[in-house]
């Protein structure tokens, strides 16, 4: 299986704004950033094989968020996809299904096992990409492993509640496993966020993916985690790591960003603002923008403005790549509004002199 694209490769092009991976534009918080220093200064040592401090932390803050985890429903890895590579390795199925478009990293991990086959269950334009309860009720019986996103990537979608539902019911009814990569979860305002973490002690079969890199500005760290009840699967997947998966770099800055509550709230404040905005503008264009939730959106224009955007050193998210989508889908993060107002002038400016040309 050939190896699909992500966004924010900015090593191949001269960029001035990355617009096309999906981490917080304000990031790293400065007291991430200096633990993350003493990693490296301490970094004379091995890290801890365990994170042992690191998993505490993180029960802190998924107490502050309603959820109550101990440290041993808790794996840490090099990142969200670590995790779903290990996990794979860990479940060893024969059959599984993704949702599509989806996020192209639950495929290729897959297809890492010899005679997977892989269950595509394709989602419509119609319905904003969005899994129907027939959908769900359509995935075979002899399916053992299905993954699904939420908050989606690349449509930025919240699930409905009784989609989730229908999902988790079906989980638990036929003893197939369910891994729920919540990612841009951070992202979902609290009024709004729909984290299933408070169902991994009830529901075995369930596991629940989690990224630092996208909240705090990350990425190049590398570290994720994941929760399930299945203390033998935290277990099976241990094994299925190298030693030491995650740097002391990475253990210290995420243990400082636990903490960083203020952080998030004014993120939150901020995104809510700004992701209305700059849907709007698109909009305003005749573009139709998907009402994502996440710090980004997905849209739909005429094929070019990747390429067009790159000659003024602007990367976009071409989605074209993903599985039902096609040429002219774009995904965008959101940045500052200065920067926001940059992209939206070049888009502008570019379907003027499109429909000039076709005049």
């Amino acid at each position: 299986m050939a190896r699909y694209e992500h966004g924010g490769n900015i090593y191949k092009n001269s960029i001035d704004l990355d617009f096309s991976a999906n981490i917080n534009c304000f990031g790293m918080p400065e007291k991430v950033c200096q633990a993350a220093i003493l990693g490296v200064r301490g970094s004379v040592h091995y890290p801890d094989p365990d994170c042992t401090e690191l998993k505490r932390a993180i029960c802190h803050l998924e107490e502050n968020r309603g959820n109550r985890v101990t440290e041993q429903q808790i794996i840490c890895g090099n990142g969200a996809s670590d995790l779903i590579y290990r996990l794979v390795q860990a479940l060893h199925p024969r059959r599984a299904a993704v949702f599509a478009p989806g996020f192209q990293e639950y495929e290729q991990a897959l297809g890492s096992l010899p005679d997977m086959d892989i269950y595509k269950i394709c989602l419509s334009r119609e319905n904003d990409f969005l899994p129907t309860k027939q959908d769900i009720s359509e995935i075979p019986e002899d399916v053992e492993l299905v993954f699904l996103c939420n908050p989606g990537n690349p449509t930025g979608l919240l699930l409905p509640e009784e989609i989730l539902e229908s999902m988790l019911e079906k989980a638990e009814k036929e003893n197939l496993f369910l891994v729920l990569d919540e990612s841009f979860m951070d992202f979902v305002s609290d009024e709004k966020r729909k984290s299933v973490t408070d169902r991994i002690e009830a529901i075995a079969n369930l596991f629940v993916v989690k990224a630092f890199t996208k909240m705090y500005g990350m990425p190049g760290l590398r570290l994720g985690y994941g929760l399930s009840g299945n203390t033998e699967l935290i277990h099976r997947m241990e094994e299925c790591a190298q030693p030491w998966s995650v740097s002391l770099p990475a253990q210290k800055a995420g243990v400082a960003a636990c903490f960083e509550e203020k952080f998030v709230k004014q993120t939150h404040r901020w995104l809510e603002e700004e992701r209305q905005y700059v849907k709007e503008r698109l909009e305003k264009m005749g573009i139709r923008v998907l009402p994502g939730e996440a710090d980004f959106l997905m849209f739909s224009t005429k094929p070019g403005l990747e390429e067009e955007l790159l000659k003024k050193g602007i990367l976009i998210r071409s989605c074209s790549n993903f599985t039902g989508l096609s040429e002219g889908d774009y995904r965008i993060v959101i940045r500052k509004r200065e920067e926001n107002d940059v992209l939206l002038e070049e888009i502008q400016k570019w379907l003027f002199e499109k429909h000039m040309d076709k005049d």
